[in-house]
């Protein structure tokens, strides 16, 4: 989410996100001659301090983790 799109006053903290997929896709497309996969993985949400400021209130909050995959199990 973050590192697909801007927020207003979260500009450290999206340009990280966004230089992580910036990383690893060059990563990705330069080791793919010698067979090297790159992935990277950006954990979700936690229960701190930014996310409540960010979500501002309990029905956001449950909006944004609704968006979390669970991932394979």
């Amino acid at each position: 989410m973050f590192g697909d799109k801007g927020f207003p006053n979260l500009t450290q903290y999206v340009a990280s996100k966004h230089a992580v997929i910036g990383l690893t896709r060059t990563a990705a497309l330069e080791t793919v001659p010698v067979g090297v996969r790159v992935n990277a993985d950006g954990p979700g949400y936690i229960e701190a301090a930014m996310f409540t400021r960010v979500t501002n209130s309990p029905d956001n909050q449950i909006a944004a983790t609704d968006t979390i995959s669970p991932g394979p199990r």
